[in-house]
């Protein structure tokens, strides 16, 4: 008499294991790096429009007295709305993304500044970070990369 067997050949298996997991070992996320720059560029352009807060949340410091009785101080930030249109975001490599706003004043609403101005005047202007990703902007990113995997996982053979 002889035994009943179920034979299984697990080669197709394993040979599509192992493309998905190639697939996820070399994701090229350069597809999605426009996307990314664009939440980021979208994200700054929104916190001088309305939210007037950091990246990390926290509110932008006052305009000081002196400004703020000269009536210029509504807003600087949107008064022209050139720091807003300066507001760049791009591809700088396979895997990065830069903010840049192209201003003389840019990196001094960004990071403050301490000391004497070019007509010799001492400035005390604080910090009004605007480039960045808030926490919302952060879950979109992260949106963004999650489909990109799942679709290049779907798609590996």
């Amino acid at each position: 008499m002889t035994a009943a067997r179920n034979l299984y050949d697990d080669s197709d298996l394993g040979r599509l294991i192992a493309a998905k997991i190639r697939a996820l070992l070399t994701v090229d996320f350069s597809p999605v790096l426009g996307d990314i720059a664009e939440i980021g560029q979208l994200d700054s352009i929104k916190r001088i429009q309305s939210t007037k807060v950091g990246p990390d949340g926290s509110a932008w410091a006052p305009w000081s007295d002196s400004y703020s009785k000269s009536g210029k101080g509504r807003s600087l930030e949107r008064r022209s709305g050139d720091l807003m249109g300066a507001i760049d975001a791009f591809v700088s490599g396979s895997d990065e993304v830069t903010l840049h706003a192209d201003l003389p004043y840019a990196a001094r609403q960004q990071f403050g500044f301490n000391g004497t101005d070019s007509l010799g005047r001492n400035v005390s202007h604080p910090a009004r970070p605007y480039l960045g990703l808030s926490e919302q902007a952060e879950r979109d990113v992260g949106d963004v990369v999650a489909r990109h995997i799942v679709q290049t996982f779907n798609e590996a053979a």
